[in-house]
């Protein structure tokens, strides 16, 4: 099934306190906006202000995450797949392919991991 969504990457933005929980494409269009309308506390937004920090920046970094983790998930469903229809064949050829296909996409997953989690 073709995803319909915007085509990643996406990132966070961080450059400013307007742009808190801002998540775009590369070339800057807009995606969305992981910011709670409940939090207005003038007080807590001001301290994040002066500690340059975005207080929802683990939604945002989640949401741009979202193409990177649907893609590998995707990827290691079709694997799964195709390992299951080789395996009435050949099954040593079937488990290295297999092997080497997942290597590289645990290597995605980690990646799109480290992005969610801002590390």
């Amino acid at each position: 099934m073709a995803s319909k969504h915007t085509p990643g990457p996406w990132v966070y933005r961080t450059d400013d306190a307007c742009d808190w929980g801002w998540v775009s494409t590369a070339d800057g269009e807009f995606i969305a906006q992981a910011k709670d309308p409940r939090a207005n506390d003038g007080a807590t937004l001001n301290a994040h202000r002066a500690a340059r920090t975005d207080p929802w920046e683990a939604n945002a970094r989640l949401i741009a995450a979202a193409p990177d983790l649907l893609e590998v998930c995707e990827a290691l469903n079709v694997l799964r797949t195709h390992f299951d229809e080789a395996t009435s064949g050949n099954q040593a050829d079937a488990y290295y392919t297999f092997v080497k296909g997942e290597d590289a996409l645990w290597a995605k997953l980690r990646a799109a991991l480290a992005k969610a989690e801002g590390v």
